[in-house]
């Protein structure tokens, strides 16, 4: 499993790095949480992705809850955003999955602080 995860994390930074994600801000824990660090949703997607490893996993693969969604398993990484920015010490949630619309591409679904999570 941990050689999957490697290899779907090298996948996903590849998509951030060539631009082909999209980041569904519009969610209020995202916006609360972006609102309340004063950070850019860009700024973290393009630092805590590059920090995650296998053993930041909480949960997945697993199905998307939302029928309304284009198809795809979910994963939800846990990491320690202090590896980023120092001097803030909490739990973040990531929760993404990768689709395929014409070519693949990454969602992110959620970026928010331990405890705002479902």
């Amino acid at each position: 499993m941990s050689e999957t995860i490697v290899s779907l994390l090298e996948t996903v930074r590849g998509y951030i790095v060539n631009g082909e994600y999209d980041f569904l801000v519009y969610r209020e824990k995202n916006k609360k949480t972006l609102e309340d660090y004063g950070i850019t949703a860009e700024f973290l997607v393009s630092n805590i992705f590059d920090e995650l490893e296998p053993g930041d996993l909480f949960r997945g693969p697993i199905p998307d809850k939302d029928p309304n969604k284009q198809d795809g398993d979910v994963y939800i990484f846990m990491k320690d955003i202090n590896c980023i920015i120092p001097e803030i010490s909490k739990k973040f949630y990531i929760k993404f999955k990768i689709v395929e619309e014409n070519n693949k591409k990454l969602i992110i679904l959620s970026l928010h602080e331990e405890g705002m999570f479902e």
